[in-house]
């Protein structure tokens, strides 16, 4: 294939994705997923409601039309739950570092 030719090299390195990216996009979504689990089991049923809604890419102004509620109170919990993502990501000495999780030493959070 010649680079100098619609896309070339380029087009070609990103197209393929090798074992390691893979995995490394696999733990990434767990990561994600237990998060999300973490956070949403400590939410309110309101809360976990608003959480969904806003993880399906649905604006605050149709959440709170949805939920019969005010859309100063939906922001309101969107703040709350990114908080309480942050805590858990912090308290649990495990911040997030190139997509993936790691230990501190010591079990410190980040200084």
């Amino acid at each position: 294939m010649d680079p100098a030719v619609g896309g070339g090299l380029e087009s070609v390195a990103i197209d393929m994705t090798g074992p390691v990216e893979e995995l490394v996009a696999l733990e990434d979504d767990a990561d994600l997923d237990t998060l999300v689990r973490v956070v949403a089991t400590s939410l309110s049923d309101r809360r976990r409601d608003v959480l969904a809604l806003y993880g399906a890419g649905v604006g605050r102004m149709e959440i709170a039309e949805r939920l019969g509620l005010p859309e100063r109170a939906v922001k309101r919990d969107i703040r709350e739950i990114v908080d309480r993502a942050r805590t858990v990501v912090t308290s649990s000495s495990v911040p997030p570092v190139r997509g993936r999780w790691r230990r501190h030493p010591g079990g410190a959070g980040p200084s």
